[in-house]
């Protein structure tokens, strides 16, 4: 999943958090095979910070994982604190995009980044920083006729 949560209305925020969590066991729930569970995983710019209710609301208990939190750090690369930049080079920008799994059980975490978004011209592509992880797992799945 992949979206943009609104960046005044914190009842919206909560509300977007609250819906796309019960998605994600929707989801979950509805594509396990045998002992293979699908990965689902939520990205976007979320316009919240880790203290932030909505962020919270998404990491209950039963809920989403935040993929840097799964990855050690010495796994992460890029500019890990600041993923809004405002097309500036502001260092105070923060962390409000976000790569979040429902169950991380059967995956294998390789690393985690916030990646550059400015170009060797010095043109930015974005205001956020793409933030990335990379995800191994191994799925046997049969083809139905």
């Amino acid at each position: 999943m992949c979206t943009h949560f609104d960046h005044v209305g914190q009842v919206a925020r909560e509300n977007s958090a609250n819906l796309l969590g019960r998605l994600a066991t929707e989801w979950q729930n509805s594509t396990n095979e045998g002992s293979f569970i699908t990965p689902v995983f939520l990205g976007g710019d979320l316009n919240i910070t880790p203290d932030n209710q909505a962020y919270k609301n998404l990491i209950a208990p039963g809920n989403m994982h935040d993929s840097r939190d799964i990855v050690p750090e010495a796994l992460w690369h890029g500019n890990v604190d600041r993923t809004f930049t405002g097309f500036t080079d502001d260092p105070n920008g923060g962390r409000i995009d976000h790569l979040f799994v429902k169950d991380p059980t059967q995956l294998s975490f390789q690393s985690w980044g916030a990646l550059q978004n400015r170009f060797d011209d010095g043109v930015f592509s974005s205001d956020h920083r793409p933030v990335v992880v990379d995800v191994r797992f191994t799925a046997e799945k049969q083809c139905r006729k």
